[in-house]
C-alpha cells in the first residue's frame, strides 16, 4: 500500500505540474487582454506597424480567436494599414500560425490527459483506502521502523489520512525538485532569450516558416521579440505563483493531519 501510494503521489504531482504549466500559458495568452494593450504601447507597435491601436487590438483579438478555434482561417482577414484596408496575413504567416495552432491544441490535449490521469489516481486511491480498510487499520502494514511503543510506524493512522499525507509529501517533494529545475531554466532563458527563442522554434517546428520578414510580414511588427520576452515572464510568474499556492496548501494539509493525530 505504501509504495503504491508513493508512486501514485509522484505521478499525481507530475500531472498537477503539467496542468499548472499549460494553464499558465492558457491564461496569459488567451485571457489577459490588458497585457496585449500595455505591451503594444510599451514597444510602440502602432508606429512600427503603421496602424492605430484599436486596429492592432482587433488583429490580436482575431488571432487569439483563431488559436482558440473560434475562427477557422486567417486568409480572408483584413485590417487597415497605413490608412488603407488590405489582407493582413501573408501566406507564410498563415502557414506558420497553422503550426502554432496545432502546437497549442496539442498542449491543451496534454493537459486534458493529465487531468484525466490525476482524477483516475485519486479515484484509485480512494477505492484502495476502502478496500484495504479493516477494523480501522490497514490490512498491510509498513515494514518501516517501529515507533517508541513498539507498534508499526503508521498502525494508528487511518488509511485515508495515510494516503492524504503521502500524497501531500510527494507533491511537495516533486514540486520542489521540478521548481528548482524550472527556476534554473528560467534564469538561463532570461539571460539568453534570443538563443532560447531560436532553440524553441527549432525544437517545436520542423520548418523555417517562423522566420518572418518585417518588410513583408506585418505580424512580426505587431509581435517584436520584447513582446515574447514579456509574455514568457508573465507565464513564468503565474506558473510559479500557482506552484507555491499548491505547496502552501499541501503544507497546511500536513499540519492539519498532524493536529488531527495528536488531538483525535
Amino acid at each position: 500500500m505504501r509504495w503504491m501510494t508513493r508512486i501514485c503521489g509522484i505521478v499525481l504531482a507530475l500531472c498537477l505540474f503539467i496542468i499548472l504549466l499549460v494553464s499558465a500559458f492558457d491564461y496569459c495568452i488567451y485571457y489577459r487582454k490588458n497585457f496585449y494593450k500595455d505591451t503594444f504601447q510599451k514597444y510602440d507597435v502602432t508606429s512600427y506597424a503603421s496602424m492605430e491601436l484599436p486596429e492592432v487590438l482587433r488583429v490580436s483579438d482575431y488571432l487569439i480567436d483563431y488559436l482558440k478555434g473560434k475562427e477557422e482561417t486567417l486568409t480572408t482577414f483584413r485590417a487597415v494599414v497605413n490608412g488603407k484596408e488590405r489582407l493582413f496575413f501573408s501566406e507564410r504567416e498563415i502557414l506558420h500560425m497553422k503550426d502554432v495552432k496545432v502546437l497549442f491544441s496539442f498542449a491543451i490535449w496534454i493537459r486534458r490527459i493529465a487531468v484525466g490521469l490525476a482524477a483516475a489516481i485519486l479515484i484509485l486511491l480512494w477505492l484502495a483506502s476502502r478496500y484495504f480498510w479493516k477494523n480501522g487499520q490497514f490490512c498491510f502494514r509498513s515494514p518501516s521502523s517501529p515507533s517508541s511503543d513498539g507498534s508499526d510506524a503508521f498502525e494508528t493512522l487511518k488509511p485515508d489520512l495515510f494516503i492524504r499525507r503521502t500524497l501531500a509529501r510527494c507533491i511537495i517533494g516533486t514540486f520542489l525538485v521540478l521548481t528548482a529545475i524550472a527556476g534554473l531554466l528560467g534564469a538561463v532563458i532570461a539571460f539568453h532569450f534570443n538563443q532560447a527563442f531560436t532553440a524553441f522554434h527549432h525544437l517545436f517546428f520542423s520548418n523555417d516558416l517562423w522566420l518572418l520578414d518585417p518588410e513583408k510580414d506585418w505580424l512580426i511588427r505587431l509581435l517584436p521579440e520584447g513582446f515574447f520576452f514579456d509574455m514568457a515572464t508573465a507565464v513564468f510568474t503565474v506558473f510559479i505563483g500557482s506552484v507555491f499556492i499548491v505547496l502552501f496548501l499541501c503544507v497546511l494539509h500536513l499540519f492539519a493531519i498532524k493536529h488531527r493525530r495528536t488531538h483525535p
